[in-house]
């Protein structure tokens, strides 16, 4: 079993005398928590995602499936190309949003706020969008379109075709 130990510094010192001497006694607090598995299949995750649906007008399914075609669920992934957690996020994409790529929670609000980010500046295209999302704005612009990438092709191909049944 995992443990997480977070060590508090009372910043308060508790003086006392003991022959005409002062003394400071430093406080600590050790708290002990079980580290919990993440389950992108929880109740609790996917009400997060549901709110993240409403709030970014996306689909549901769409972030779903972009998470499990990213990491298959696993936020501690880091790809060859340094892509890192559950939504693949490269460093400077992720620095640019302000998140921790490797915290669920914060994860899924970047990838929301990206892809409603990359809807608007395509027109609402989600081939587009999606494509920008897994090979970059700027292949999608230098191609005028979805980049010949045989990966690119098949990650729009795939959520595309799940978020439409």
């Amino acid at each position: 079993m995992k443990y997480l130990i977070f060590s508090i510094l009372l910043c308060a010192f508790f003086p006392f005398t003991l022959s005409n001497k002062h003394y400071n006694k430093e406080v600590v607090i050790v708290i002990e928590e079980e580290e919990v598995e993440f389950d992108p299949f929880s109740f609790e995750y996917r009400e997060f995602l549901n709110t993240l649906e409403l709030r970014n007008h996306l689909p549901y399914d769409l972030l779903f499936t972009m998470m499990m075609m990213e990491s298959s669920g696993r936020p501690e992934v880091i790809s060859s190309a340094g892509a890192q957690g559950l939504f693949q996020f490269m460093p400077t994409t992720a620095e640019w949003l302000e998140i921790d790529p490797f915290d669920p929670y914060e994860a899924a609000e970047g990838a929301a706020t990206y892809m409603r980010h990359l809807l608007d500046k395509h027109n609402q295209d989600i081939h587009l969008a999606l494509a920008a999302y897994n090979a970059g704005t700027s292949k999608v612009h230098k191609y005028k379109g979805v980049p010949p990438y045989k990966e690119t092709q098949k990650y729009v191909l795939t959520i595309t075709n799940q978020i439409l049944l």
